[in-house]
């Protein structure tokens, strides 16, 4: 008899409300969890509403450009240069009076025009003179400025690729003080064609002379 009871009061216990398997401190952190999460998508939300979204980044951004711009080579930065201070002059119109321009092949003859001066007539005797003998040489203008300190610019930037270049300060009549940029002299058409040559590399075009002594 005692045995049954004890089965019967061992029955009794096990068909009692089952315990719940979370405790009160899971509980509260799946609460706290939600929370975190709703606060960050109420933030995201904020952000993208107020366009501030868009500056984000932009320090990564322009970090980014300048590693990765590659570096000018030196001649396309003499070239832009040389561009910033092409001149606005007509190289043919402040050529001296010993000065031809050798056009190309590509270009027409432009000879400046020169005044005669008016002769008057004088009684001279007629001497048997020898002809005189003259000899060419031959320049390069790159440039011709009003201001001094810009064809200095110009040389130290040719100076960069090799090229050996002078200044020259002229008096024009009716036009004023010039600062000429010239590579020269040389003593045949060759020697100056090979220099000519190194400037068309770089996109200078310079005036061809020939310069009578």
């Amino acid at each position: 008899m005692a045995k049954r009871k004890r089965k019967t009061h061992a029955r009794r216990r096990n068909t009692g409300p089952k315990k719940s398997r979370f405790s009160s401190g899971a509980i509260l952190s799946i609460l706290l969890t939600g929370v975190v999460i709703g606060l960050m998508i109420a933030f995201g939300a904020y952000v993208y509403t107020s366009g501030k979204y868009r500056t984000m980044g932009d320090g990564l951004g322009k970090l980014y450009s300048n590693i990765a711009e590659p570096k000018k080579p030196v001649e396309q930065e003499i070239k832009q240069e040389v561009t910033h201070l092409k001149p606005h002059y007509d190289y043919y119109k402040i050529l001296l009076e010993n000065e031809r321009p050798i056009p190309r092949f590509d270009e027409p003859v432009k000879r400046p025009v020169v005044k005669k001066p008016v002769q008057k007539q004088a009684k001279t005797e007629k001497t048997d003179q020898p002809p005189r003998k003259t000899r060419s040489v031959y320049m390069l203008q790159v440039g011709a400025f009003r201001q001094k300190r810009d064809a200095e610019e110009l040389k130290a930037r040719l100076a960069f690729s090799g090229l050996v270049a002078s200044i020259q300060r002229v008096n024009l009549p009716e036009k004023g003080i010039f600062h000429r940029v010239r590579l020269g002299p040389f003593s045949s058409i060759d020697a100056m064609n090979r220099a000519d040559t190194k400037l068309a590399h770089q996109g200078i075009k310079a005036a061809r002379m020939q310069i009578v002594q």
